[in-house]
């Protein structure tokens, strides 16, 4: 298949969605590693702990996010969904009929592919 602009755009998003997903798992890893006492709990595993105990999403992956004023639990239902498209755009090799733009990590990217 032909490597289109959209095709780019979508391998972008799925970089955007992998770097996100990484930090995240890192992160949760970090912090039971902590909580286990293999690791020195550090500022950052107690800000997470707290985040996750307000529902509230953790300032290292909502910079790797799109924006959103959205709780964890919310949010975070919102990451498998991108994940979805982002999975079925990638798989297809090919425009989707229909795309969720507010979906997409970088709309303008879409926009003008």
């Amino acid at each position: 298949a032909d490597v289109t602009p959209f095709i780019i755009v979508s391998f972008q998003e799925g970089d955007r969605e992998n770097a996100l997903l990484s930090q995240m798992r890192n992160s949760m890893l970090e912090l039971e590693l902590g909580i286990s006492g293999a690791l020195n709990v550090t500022e950052n595993m107690e800000t997470l702990a707290g985040n996750l105990l307000a529902n509230k999403v953790n300032p290292s992956w909502e910079v790797l996010a799109c924006p959103s004023l959205k709780g964890l639990a919310a949010w975070f239902a919102d990451i498998l969904l991108r994940y979805d498209q982002i999975n079925e755009w990638a798989n297809a090799a090919k425009l989707l009929k229909s795309i969720w733009i507010s979906g997409i990590f970088k709309p303008q990217s879409f926009l003008t592919s």
